[in-house]
């Protein structure tokens, strides 16, 4: 936290959003802390009122007064006395990322910071970018991800609990890598995360897109809506000259470099696109894809006109895409480029629950994998289908309270690949897991008859018993997580222990 916090600053802060402020001459001596949450209010407090999906913050202003407040900064708020400050705003969401960055004295400054987007990759390419910082480049990096946050304390390392945190959050993460000396930070942005405007006013040293298919349109509704808010991390978080990476076999993803190329013509868009792909040679960066096999992927990258053979131990062709945006960003950014290349064949490149592999002891290959999209779902399938020797068998459920109208997709994309399939639940939340089985069920083909067990741990405990010597199974949903929720409760519960506990069993 800054000292001596002065109204001044803080509305110059602001200056993006500010409309007004009164009652200047209220403003404390001195700020004791800031908070969106009325529950949490101190004395001297600044309390942003902040419309979120389920409640109003400025609903609650008069009991943030009540605590002590003494600055509001609100939209719309009415009757706030004279003996406080009142900040009038265009965006609170936007207003609050503003004013966690200046709470904590504007640590993105001082750390450069690279984001990952779009629907599948995220996860997998920032661990292998902040190794590739690390280990290439020589700099202490900081995580923020799905999986962990990462602020350069080994020691403190925490369990994620969203992709991209709450702005307040989010900026005590970049001010603790800045005490840890940290020099980069690597950060997967979400498309709420991006659409709440939770990064603030941070600016990006890179940025890579990955792919656009369908997910979050219970939140966005349209794939429009959806890529637009994508897209806001390179139309307002880009530094000038910063490379951005595009993936642009992707539809969306070829229009997103389009539409930059064009925005830098106007110099609406001041970043550097950098356009990877698989299938045109005149990409910035071309793919050509030697061997796919249960070892690992080889193929070489070509990049302003020098060849990088590349041989990561990750399986699949999505995997390639991965490691070849990782790798890109990284040399972009001054990474020694001999050094990403043996990085890139460790071991442990990819992060928990990814593709992670087990055999049985009936000699059957099992991997967890976190696809919870259907196309993540179909791009992980196909890359297992050269592994079999006999059959694929796949078990996966769909979250509840998320987007419905991937369910039946996500069976669609199973029943083309898989020989057998057991739905099952994933994280039912507040739906019965009952319905949303129903939903999934009726995505699949008409001669496609799947086998269904509500119970996550039977299930996953009956096809590991159907698997036999040459068989691949696939148990795909949740990959890192070790918890169910259900009706606010969370249980213990990962899939990768469910095998570990079955091979044990049957030894």
């Amino acid at each position: 936290m800054q000292e001596n916090l002065s109204l001044s600053s803080l509305l110059d802060f602001l200056s993006p959003v500010l409309i007004n402020c009164e009652n200047e001459s209220s403003f404390p001596v001195s700020i004791r802390g800031i908070t969106s949450n009325s529950a949490n209010v101190e004395k001297d407090f600044i309390f942003c009122a902040v419309e979120g999906a389920s409640f109003d913050g400025h609903d609650y202003i008069f009991q943030a007064l009540e605590k002590g407040a003494k600055v509001i900064i609100h939209t719309h708020g009415e009757g706030i006395p004279e003996n406080t400050v009142s900040i009038k705003v265009t965006d609170s969401r936007y207003a609050w990322a503003l004013c966690s960055s200046f709470f904590y004295g504007n640590p993105a400054e001082k750390l450069n910071t690279y984001a990952v987007t779009g629907t599948n990759g995220k996860t997998s390419i920032a661990f292998m970018v902040k190794k590739l910082l690390e280990s290439a480049k020589g700099e202490k990096s900081g995580l923020v991800s799905t999986v962990e946050y990462d602020c350069g304390d080994s020691s403190r390392i925490l369990e994620g609990v969203r992709t991209t945190p709450d702005a307040m959050l989010l900026q005590d993460f970049f001010a603790k890598m800045v005490e840890n000396n940290c020099r980069n930070c690597v950060m997967e942005a979400s498309s709420h995360g991006l659409h709440q405007k939770r990064m603030g006013n941070t600016l990006f040293a890179g940025a890579i897109f990955t792919n656009l298919t369908g997910d979050h349109l219970d939140y966005h509704k349209t794939m429009e809506n959806y890529y637009q808010a994508k897209k806001l991390l390179f139309t307002d978080h880009i530094r000038e000259n910063a490379p951005c990476v595009i993936n642009i076999d992707d539809v969306w993803g070829k229009r997103l470099a389009d539409e930059l190329k064009e925005a830098g013509k106007k110099e609406l868009f001041k970043g550097k696109v950098l356009t990877l792909s698989c299938r045109e040679k005149e990409a910035d960066a071309y793919i050509e894809v030697k061997k796919l096999s249960a070892e690992g992927s080889f193929f070489s990258l070509i990049f302003e006109k020098k060849v990088y053979d590349l041989s990561p131990r990750l399986i699949g062709l999505h995997n390639i895409y991965n490691a070849a945006e990782s790798f890109l960003l990284a040399i972009a950014c001054g990474a020694d480029a001999g050094k990403a290349v043996q990085i890139l064949q460790q071991r442990n490149i990819a992060p928990p629950g990814r593709l992670e592999g087990f055999f049985l002891p009936s000699g059957a290959g099992v991997f967890v994998d976190y696809a919870h999209t259907d196309d993540a779902l179909a791009r992980v399938l196909e890359s297992l289908v050269p592994l079999k020797e006999k059959r694929l068998l796949t078990l996966f459920g769909c979250g509840g309270d998320r987007d419905r109208t991937k369910r039946p997709r996500m069976a669609l994309a199973a029943s083309r690949f898989s020989d057998m399939v057991m739905v099952t639940s994933d994280n039912p939340r507040t739906e019965e897991p009952s319905s949303i089985i129903e939903d999934i069920v009726k995505g699949f083909p008409e001669d496609f008859v799947p086998l269904v067990e509500v119970d996550r741990g039977k299930a996953i405990e009956k096809l590991l018993s159907m698997g036999e010597k040459g068989d691949i199974i696939l148990i795909a949903g949740k990959g890192h997580e070790n918890y169910q929720e259900s009706n606010g409760v969370k249980s213990y519960f990962d899939d990768r222990d469910e095998v570990r506990k079955y091979i044990k069993s049957h030894e």
